[in-house]
């Protein structure tokens, strides 16, 4: 079994926030369980903040988990982006009351840990080798961690050491569960009249859900319907929150939805010397305000349902890129919404990074 956590390094969210507690998320579901979501393969994501919260690195972990009654093993080999390699090998404790401890050989003493909802706060002090300390020794990191991966040096930690890196890795409590029987699931894909929309349309519906596409084109939807038996074409412009709503309560109709899948999107390449702004605002209205008229049409029916959200998102929604003037702003929007829905409801997934052609324009 294969499972997918996003870790963070170096932003306070349980930690680093005033006034908020591991207790406030006590009411929130899925409730944690670690033996439960770590336990066979699992991969992760992360990134590595210097104090102006600025990323230095980025990296990919993938865990070995396995549990012998209470006591875990989690072995975890990093991958950063600089190709540098690391292993760190947890040794996991469940404790009663949703408290674990855990010792891995760089981490200073034990680890503790404490679970409520669907967060996990993890405090551990991390020896950095070559980082000197007063004194002489090794440089140690005091790292708490909640539930988003946050993860904030403590006052003291700062003034020991220059404002270079923090370092944590936790993985997050459990993402949105995975969707795995496809069979009679039913499925809204906007953005569906070509690239990835078209293609996870076409997955799922070899799979056995019962797919509804929308985008602007109503030849291509119809021509997807007419070679996909069951499939249903929906045309709208995202753009348009009455069109959207129609579509949304007409499906509605035949039943909850398991899966919306927001893929439209618009590109056109933008540079600072030929600033459009009519294009700009094109770039949001699509992008973003799209993904905010399909929210407000299915958010009700998703949550009393327990239905699933899914935005695909570009990477250039993490950075700065050429000619991304107009696109990136938008999509790193939609990460921030997802990202943040996802605090407040967990089958709201993290939108998905994609690269995408520079003419790909589905809407």
């Amino acid at each position: 079994m294969k499972r997918r956590a996003m870790l963070l390094a170096g932003t306070g969210v349980l930690a680093g926030c005033a006034g908020v507690d591991i207790a406030d998320y006590a009411g929130q579901q899925p409730a944690l369980d670690l033996k439960a979501y770590f336990n066979g393969r699992v991969e992760g994501h992360g990134i590595f903040t210097d104090r102006g919260d600025k990323v230095v690195k980025r990296f990919v972990v993938l865990m070995d988990c396995r549990w012998d009654g209470d006591a875990g093993v989690l072995d975890e080999d990093f991958t950063y982006s600089d190709g540098t390699k690391q292993r760190r090998v947890w040794r996991v404790t469940k404790l009663a009351d949703g408290r674990y401890t855990g010792r891995a050989d760089d981490v200073v003493g034990e680890a503790q840990g404490q679970a409520r909802g669907n967060a996990l706060r993890w405090n551990y002090t991390l020896v950095l080798p070559g980082r000197p300390q007063l004194g002489g020794a090794d440089g140690r990191l005091d790292v708490p961690d909640g539930r988003a991966g946050a993860a904030q040096s403590h006052a003291h930690d700062q003034a020991r050491h220059p404002p270079r890196r923090r370092h944590a890795v936790v993985p997050q409590a459990a993402m949105n569960p995975r969707l795995r029987d496809w069979q009679g699931r039913r499925v809204w894909i906007v953005g569906a009249s070509s690239g990835i929309g078209e293609a996870v349309a076409t997955l799922l519906h070899a799979r056995g859900a019962v797919v509804h596409v929308s985008a602007r084109s109503t030849e291509a939807l119809q021509r997807f319907a007419a070679t996909h038996p069951g499939a249903h074409a929906l045309p709208l412009d995202v753009c348009d929150a009455a069109q959207v709503r129609s579509a949304a309560e007409a499906i509605a109709r035949e039943g909850p939805l398991d899966l919306v899948l927001y893929c439209a999107g618009t590109y056109r390449a933008m540079r600072a010397t030929a600033f459009d702004l009519a294009q700009a605002r094109q770039h949001l209205d699509v992008n973003y305000g799209g993904v905010l008229n399909v929210l407000d049409a299915v958010l009700p029916g998703l949550l009393e349902h327990g239905g699933h959200l899914s935005l695909v998102a570009s990477v250039a929604g993490y950075r700065g890129l050429p000619n991304s003037l107009a696109y990136g702003p938008t999509k790193a929007a939609m990460i921030q919404l997802a990202e943040t829905l996802h605090i407040d409801w967990p089958n709201a997934a993290s939108a998905s990074a994609s690269s995408r052609p520079a003419s790909s324009r589905r809407r």
